[in-house]
């Protein structure tokens, strides 16, 4: 709009650029200042943060005029809950819920509401009001919905309260939004064309005009007029409407450009021969695109559809109006499109029926408005990106590219079953540069822990650019967050290489709004493809309905596409219990068509792509494993299931005996006969248990689990307990660092554990390679390298994974320890370990004698027979793995823990004599009942609850069992025995013996002086040697007061001397300063 004197010029207002998304719709549109308008919210477009939210929406809103900076809030209503200003949620900011995602807000007038006194703003007479601002969060500010890559929303604002002339013409009949919605039909039509003025602060509206391809066609002098528009040929009809108003010597003219368009009549043709659904590359040099639709009730749901993007400057173009070939079920919308450069991205949509533009759910690249936050060199993509045409399209947009080099793979034959060790890895929260080239260059340190595969956590097209992966939106597209195609092939061929394969994580039980399976028909119950409700209460997004040909075919398709274009190896799918239509009574129980939908598939991958891929469902209903499990094992292995013990083993690594149960880490102990449980004790669902041990472990005299050093050898005494039993493993990223907790408890997943500053739970989180510095992080280091030696010792002896190994397991009692029995042809072996706070004697129970290694100091023990079961002692948190073969030993130093076996049995009857007169003590025992005693130590001390850390005096062979003792010098000697085998083994020390050594005589020289003795100087006091205790009258010659008096110093001033009778008892003590005699 402008103003001119004398001579109108025209000002056209052309809609030319889309609002993306459509994260807020507005009626009217735009809004006035002079008009009621109601704002409505679609929480599942921008950012989508408050999708599927379940509570209350309110707005933080403000506006921005015309003498307040750029994008600086004025007259903030609702200020955030976290900031100063806050006061309370304001209720004329809550919006009320009209459908799922969709939220309304009503504002009678703009401007008041605005200048409400609690804001304490005002707005200038002459100050304008041109946006609204809004961000949307649920109560506590902890959701909030953005526009996309999380900006501020804003919207434009005709403000007509100020003294200016105001014109605006619009078109009211038909509606439409060109240029990305104009008003289409699909047969001849006659329409009426209704447009409208409406003017402020002027002196008259002069004329109201319509023209019809630059021709004038109708004119009134009232503020509307309609007029009738014959659509009888496929055509494209352009039409303006302008507004003339006097004001004063000025002309005002507003004008208003649209278009409609008559779509030609479709064109019912085969497909040529071999075309699928999706991209189609011609020998030729042309490309095929077709889009599948299907049958409501019988009849086709879509009307037409065009193919739009590069190839026609996104124009809707009749050249690229697509053909139909009809089919009992819906009908496949195709075209083949020429003149394309190879080499070349062209980025295209469908545009269904005038009302949706969606990408092609069988596409390999989508292109959508957050990629402008990634940074293509550093991902690797050569000359960067291709832009998102955010200028003439919403929705995500498809690529196709003519001319595509194929990828040259190896040969490469993946682990079995039984000796997989998995790494579950999202690549977001990996590495720094989180790119497949990055994590290419890491593979030796994946390759030095030992693990044999690498599962991704999914890598498909997700919401964002930045996430789990769990919200897919083409199955089919690799996401451009990690990198290109190229990338990811060579990731896998350099994996390949070090003999490690590589399992996707697939999402196939849902999709989000995003997906044009979703758009195509929208998300409810008249959808064909998706299951509304959805089957089970674990379903997020939209769940696929997987009794439907179509999403059956179309995830045949993608696991066809993943095997074939990258090589992988299999699948982790994701939330197989959804794998259901329909709403079953009991979705955990078991249910025949679910097993069936699974079978199905799984037949597909076996019998059309790769019959050795692994198949892993995350799944979690055990009578269905039953079945599941054996399917096909003979063939093909059979059908894996992850086996959740995360709980127990945390709880064995914090020292609690509640729920510590290990036995089912064993894959026969949940009821297969083949090893199909992939048995983890963290994933990325879970806790991290080394956030567990430093939050919440034991602690008893010292010993405290919450101490970090303490924590990681926990960590240790889990793995080994882990990875020497039987079945698939796996672990999950930087478990082998003892990744969760952190310095103050950010590293956090489970958010009732969490304290408030941890990021939330799929967030990202912190990246910590300088836990891999061993001078830095030493302790860190030595966890990785044991749990390193674990997976080696694991992978280069078949005892420890092979099916044909007999597995004993004690996972329970045990004096707070944990056993693991193996025997196997080649080898046996036994894994024992203290879970407790206190030092425990455990049971070994070696199946056999002979000689067994301790894998960890390299130590060789023999085992007698009256050893197999005996009792080992253990510290809090050691373990021990024996094998009966030797094997090659880890570095030193990684457990805290000496070499350990059973101890010989005691030697018994031990009697020590003595000899006053030779001033020896002669000791003699029982032999010990082991038969691999190699001698015996003899140690003296001088009481007789002494230890063997006291002297040894002497060390004797096995057929000894007497020594004398002739270096005794006390009176009064304490001894004990203890054997000692052929493994540096000590026995249990005998019970102690005392040998008592006095002399004979005692020679005294004292003066008598008896009397009244009232002064310590009548008195001299005399020591005697030994220890003695006996009636004093028993010792000395003569009768009590007449041949001899004895007295003790009591210490006290006053009574300072207590005097004996003949009666008492005397105990004299070698050095002893208080007691003496007189004679």
């Amino acid at each position: 709009m402008r103003v001119v004197s004398l001579l109108a010029v025209l000002s056209l207002f052309v809609a030319t650029t889309p609002v993306v998304g459509q994260v807020v719709e507005t009626d009217p549109d735009p809004p006035r200042t002079d008009q009621s308008v109601t704002i409505f919210f679609n929480a599942d477009e921008g950012t989508g943060g408050l999708e599927d939210h379940n509570g209350e929406v309110y707005a933080h809103t403000g506006i921005s005029t015309d003498q307040n900076p750029d994008e600086e809030w004025k007259c903030v209503k609702n200020h955030w809950p976290t900031s100063d200003q806050f006061t309370g949620n304001r209720d004329d900011t809550q919006l009320t819920q009209v459908d799922q995602n969709r939220y309304k807000l009503e504002i009678d007038d703009i401007r008041a509401y605005y200048q409400d006194t609690s804001t304490e703003c005002s707005l200038g007479s002459d100050e304008e009001i041109e946006t609204m601002n809004f961000v949307f969060r649920n109560a506590d500010g902890s959701k909030e919905g953005k526009a996309e890559g999380g900006a501020d929303i804003f919207v434009e604002v005709v403000d007509v309260s100020g003294q200016g002339p105001f014109v605006e013409v619009s078109i009211t009949n038909p509606t439409g939004s060109p240029p990305l919605y104009p008003f289409m039909v699909a047969t001849d039509t006659t329409v009426s064309v209704s447009v409208s003025a409406d003017t402020a602060n002027v002196d008259s509206l002069s004329e109201v005009r319509l023209f019809m391809d630059d021709s004038q066609v109708a004119s009134t002098s009232s503020n509307s007029l309609s007029h009738d528009l014959t659509m009888d040929a496929p055509s494209r009809f352009d039409v303006r409407a302008e507004a003339e108003a006097a004001s004063g010597d000025s002309t005002i003219i507003d004008s208003v450009r649209t278009f409609f368009v008559r779509t030609p009549d479709v064109v019912d043709a085969d497909r040529p021969s071999g075309v699928q659904d999706g991209i189609n590359y011609n020998s030729d040099g042309s490309v095929t695109l077709s889009l599948f639709t299907s049958t409501r009730d019988g009849t086709p749901s879509k009307e037409f559809v065009y193919a739009i993007g590069d190839f026609s400057d996104w124009e809707i173009d009749d050249q690229y109006f697509m053909k139909r070939e009809q089919t009992s079920n819906g009908a496949h919308w195709w075209i083949t499109i020429d003149n394309l450069n190879s080499g070349q991205q062209y980025a295209y949509q469908y545009f269904v029926d005038g009302e949706l533009r969606i990408g092609d759910p069988f596409s390999h690249k989508v292109l959508s408005p957050q990629d402008q936050f990634l940074d293509g060199d550093a991902l690797g993509f050569e000359g960067g990106i291709k832009p998102y045409p955010g200028d003439k399209t919403e929705n995500l947009v498809s690529v196709l590219e003519p001319g595509q080099d194929d990828f040259n793979f190896s040969a490469f034959d993946p682990p079995d079953h039984d000796e997989l060790v998995v790494y579950e890895l999202l690549l977001r929260d990996f590495l720094e540069r989180n790119s497949y080239q990055t994590l290419t260059d890491t593979l030796d340190y994946l390759d030095r822990l030992g693990v044999n595969a690498i599962e991704l956590m999914p890598v498909s097209n997700f919401g964002g650019n930045e996430s789990w992966g769990y919200n897919p939106n083409f199955h089919m597209a690799l996401d451009k967050a990690y990198g290109p195609p190229e990338d990811l092939k060579q990731f896998v061929e350099d994996a390949h290489n070090r003999g490690i394969a590589v399992i996707l994580d697939v999402v196939y039980n849902h999709a989000t709004g995003q997906s044009p399976l979703v758009q195509l028909y929208g998300p409810s119950d008249a959808n064909p493809w998706l299951n509304v409700p959805p089957s089970t209460p674990f379903s997020v997004f939209n769940q696929l309905n997987h009794a439907n040909p179509f999403v059956r075919h179309y995830m045949d398709r993608a696991n066809t596409y993943w095997l074939e274009e990258f090589n992988v190896d299999g699948f982790r799918f994701d939330l197989t219990k959804g794998f259901i239509s329909g709403q079953p009574s009991d979705p955990n129980g078991f249910q025949q068509r679910r097993v069936d939908n699974l079978k199905r598939a799984t037949d597909h991958i076996w019998d059309n792509v790769d019959s050795e891929a692994h198949v892993i469902f995350e799944h979690f209903v055990p009578s269905e494993a039953q079945v599941l499990a054996p399917y096909r094992a003979d063939e093909t292995g059979g059908i894996m299931f992850w086996n959740n013990m995360n709980e127990p083993y945390n709880q064995v690594s914090m020292g609690f005996e509640e729920n510590s149960d290990l036995s089912n880490t064993y894959y026969e102990n949940r009821g297969l006969d083949v090893p199909n449980y992939v048995t983890y004790m963290e994933s990325h669902d879970e806790q991290w248990m080394m956030y567990r041990n430093r939050e919440f472990g034991n602690s008893s005299n010292g010993y405290d689990v919450t101490e970090l050093p303490t924590a990681l050898n926990r960590q240790k005494l889990a793995g080994a307990l882990f990875f020497t039993a039987p079945g698939p493993r796996m672990m999950w990223q930087f478990g082998e660092l003892g990744y969760g907790y952190g310095d103050n408890g950010e590293q956090c997943l489970r958010q009732a554990d969490c304290p408030p500053s941890a990021p939330g739970r799929t967030a990202p989180k912190p990246i910590r390679w300088d836990y891999r510095d061993p001078e830095q992080s030493p302790n860190r280091v030595r966890l990785y390298n044991t749990w390193s030696a674990l997976i080696d010792l694991r992978n280069n002896h078949e005892v420890f994974s092979s099916s044909e190994t007999e597995v004993s397991l004690a996972g329970s009692g045990n004096e707070k320890g944990r056993r693991i029995e193996l025997q196997h042809p080649t080898m046996d072996a036994v894994v024992i370990g203290n879970f407790g706070m206190t030092e425990r004697a455990l049971t070994a129970k070696f199946p056999s004698t002979g000689a067994w290694y301790d894998y960890f100091t390299g130590k060789r023990i023999t085992i007698e027979s009256e050893e197999q079961d005996a009792t080992i002692p253990m510290a809090p948190g050691e373990f021990h793995v024996f094998t009966s073969e030797p094997v090659s030993t880890p570095e030193a130093g990684l457990v805290p823990y000496d070499a350990a076996a059973p101890p010989p049995a005691s030697p018994s009857d031990l009697e020590a004599t003595p000899n006053v007169g030779a001033g020896v003590v002669s000791l003699s025992w029982s032999a010990s009942a082991a038969s691999d005693v190699t001698g015996y130590q003899i140690y003296r001390g001088s009481g007789a609850n002494f230890d063997t850390t006291g002297t040894r005096i002497a060390t004797v062979d096995s057929s000894t069992t007497t020594l004398t003792d002739s270096t005794v010098s006390q009176a009064v000697a304490y001894y004990r025995v203890v054997a000692r085998d052929n493994d540096g083994m000590r026995s249990p020390a005998t019970a102690a013996r005392r040998g008592l050594l006095r002399p004979e005589t005692i020679s005294v020289s004292a003066s008598r002086s008896f009397g009244e003795g009232r002064e310590k100087s009548d008195y001299r006091l005399v020591a005697l040697p030994g220890q003695v205790s006996r009636e004093l009258g028993d010792t000395f010659e003569g009768e009590a007061g007449d041949a001899w008096q004895a007295y003790w110093d009591d210490g006290s001033d006053q009574d300072y001397l207590v005097k004996f009778d003949g009666s008492s008892t005397f105990d004299l003590q070698a050095g002893r300063r208080r007691a003496g005699r007189w004679r």
